[in-house]
């Protein structure tokens, strides 16, 4: 199975598996990516919750959980420092 057939079986918004197929691998995709709310959501969906309730809590602290374009950069750069690579589809 591909990791874009990975990727549709998780269900994404269709949306981001649109803007996601653009990419010929998850790795480029995942480093291009600027909605936070994205890749958090990819993120627990593949069960790296430690990275993730890491992240959400510089977030919390920061106060970056506004649901704004400028807070979704933010939170991706957030989340790319903790994870750097994408997360293994299930």
């Amino acid at each position: 199975m591909t990791w874009k057939q990975k990727l549709k079986a998780l269900d994404p918004c269709p949306e981001a598996y649109r803007w996601a197929c653009r990419y010929t691998t998850l790795r480029q995709a995942w480093r291009a990516c600027e909605r936070g709310d994205w890749m958090g959501w990819l993120a627990r969906e593949c069960g790296e919750l430690e990275c993730m309730n890491a992240t959400w809590i510089v977030m919390d602290d920061w106060g970056f959980l506004d649901n704004t374009r400028e807070w979704n950069l933010v939170r991706a750069y957030i989340i790319l420092d903790f994870m750097p690579d994408p997360p293994v589809l299930p």
